[in-house]
């Protein structure tokens, strides 16, 4: 995986009294793993990254690995020094070398208000070893594989065995196979001093599309991949949870089609015998399938699916010209993706729903689950649009020729808003009001060639109506007790 970049910077770490050359390892995966009780934050990593890479500071010290980052710091800090600042307690076990140190993100505190000095508990590992008498030729390894074997000890036992080396002996396999996780590298990162070319592009992108990439074997030779995950024979790519309605399609249907361009556009750079058909998705981690797959488009048909894609963007750009900054357009895009996705499934768009709540004033302080829906829509809509943005930007640079509507394409892509500036569900109330004012709908069913159904309501028909309301709440009451199998009932209730 690539879900890890590091950045090497001197700091000042005002508890220990003195400067390290610092090899940072921003391991967000393992931070954002301890609100147990919610999903992780999908953007965080990606988001962090892009602050880095938009820093005149950090940009040309930033990269995103093709693997595991904890080797490539331990590298580091084997042969300079440094720490590493990281959520990951198995980097006390890697060879750090004799000045390496780990710092750990719980441990960071900001001294005295002043957020440019941060205060930290620093371990070093080869210290310790030696405080515990551990054997120089294992160190802290001996120690973790005792601690691997059996926690349940006490740990002046665990360092007792670990000394005499007795579980090293004793599974001698098991050990070696132990270990392989902590190998250190044999070659260092490959660099580029060319800011666009495809090599910094591929230390650039977002970790889950860098997964996807690595997947091609000429691009994982290019970034100094040193493990066999692009021999694999599917292709897959993990995409963030989204938190969106049980009871409606995924979040991610709606912008799938723009996914899909995203990942056939690869084909054009790659050998023949690396070219792809099918891609699995996964939308949830802890999804055992294969993922769902989706046919990819062939190079010949990938042109027009990018010229159609510019067309529908620069259809609405023009259509509401400079009414919206460019984070509600995108939001506004989004919209029309879900307008275009109700239509040709037959089912309500989203927006509709949450336009006719705010006609009758029923979205209040609270979001309904229609809302929470269209929020995950327009996230979906917008990591999609990253991903095809990002992907297009590696292309372009790994090509001296490509079809007139890729180009045009990435072009159109140049406005996209960065993850700072994506919508927020607090936000939403006035982005809708916004969106309503531009008459945003109207427009997008327009260029979708949707006829808006809007007849007038006469005072008859809305007495019939409310007569009917009353008795659904009426039956609706007398099964107050009756069980229901879904577990998110309870929330939608005003």
């Amino acid at each position: 995986m690539s879900d890890y970049y590091y950045v090497n910077q001197t700091v000042h770490l005002p508890s220990t009294k003195q400067e390290f050359n610092t090899a940072m390892l921003f391991e967000t995966h393992a931070v954002t793993s301890r609100l147990s009780a919610l999903p992780p934050a999908p953007f965080l990593v990606p988001a962090v990254l892009e602050s880095l890479l938009m820093s005149s500071q950090y940009k040309g010290i930033t990269s995103v690995v093709p693997g595991e980052a904890d080797l490539y710091c331990s590298q580091y800090l084997s042969l300079h020094g440094g720490v590493v600042l990281t959520g990951d307690s198995d980097l006390l076990v890697h060879d750090l070398g004799e000045s390496g140190k780990v710092a750990f993100f719980r441990d960071l505190r900001v001294q005295g208000g002043n957020a440019q000095s941060l205060q930290s508990k620093v371990y070093w590992p080869s210290s310790i070893a030696h405080r515990l008498s551990m054997p120089p030729s294992h160190n802290l390894t001996s120690l973790a594989f005792e601690m691997s074997i059996d926690s349940h000890i006490g740990f002046k036992q665990l360092v007792s065995r670990a000394r005499e080396l007795q579980s090293v002996k004793n599974f001698a396999p098991l050990f070696e196979q132990f270990c392989q996780d902590y190998r250190t590298l044999v070659s260092e990162l490959p660099s580029s001093n060319d800011a666009d070319s495809a090599l910094s592009v591929l230390q650039s992108v977002d970790p889950r599309i860098s997964e996807y990439m690595l997947q091609f074997p000429s691009i994982a030779t290019l970034a100094g991949c040193t493990h066999e995950r692009s021999s694999l024979t599917l292709t897959h790519i993990f995409l963030p949870f989204l938190v969106d309605s049980p009871t409606r399609t995924s979040a991610w249907e709606a912008s799938t089609p723009v996914r899909v361009v995203a990942f056939s556009v690869l084909n054009l750079v790659v050998p023949d015998a690396e070219r792809k058909t099918i891609v699995y998705e996964h939308k949830k981690q802890t999804d055992k399938s294969q993922g769902r797959s989706l046919l990819l488009l062939s190079n010949e048909d990938l042109p027009k699916a990018c010229s159609n894609l510019t067309v529908q963007i620069s259809l609405l750009r023009s259509r509401l010209s400079s009414q919206l900054c460019n984070r509600d357009f995108w939001t506004a895009f989004a919209v029309s993706q879900d307008i275009d996705f109700a239509n040709t499934n037959l089912k309500t768009a989203t927006i509709k729903l949450v336009r006719q709540q705010m006609s009758s004033n029923k979205l209040g302080k609270t979001s309904s689950w229609d809302v929470i829906q269209l929020f995950a829509q327009i996230q979906a809509s917008f990591y999609s649009f990253r991903m095809l943005k990002q992907m297009l930007a590696f292309v372009v640079a790994s090509a001296k020729s490509l079809p007139k509507p890729v180009i045009q394409l990435k072009e159109e892509l140049t406005t996209l808003s960065t993850i700072a500036h994506l919508q927020d569900l607090s936000q939403m109330s006035d982005t809708l009001q916004t969106l309503d004012e531009c008459r945003v709908y109207e427009i997008a069913c327009d260029i979708l060639g949707i006829v808006v159904d809007a007849p007038e309501i006469t005072e008859k028909k809305k007495a019939k109506l409310a007569k009917k309301k009353k008795k659904r709440e009426q039956a609706a009451a007398v099964q107050v007790h009756t069980k229901s199998n879904n577990p998110y009932a309870l929330l939608g209730i005003d």
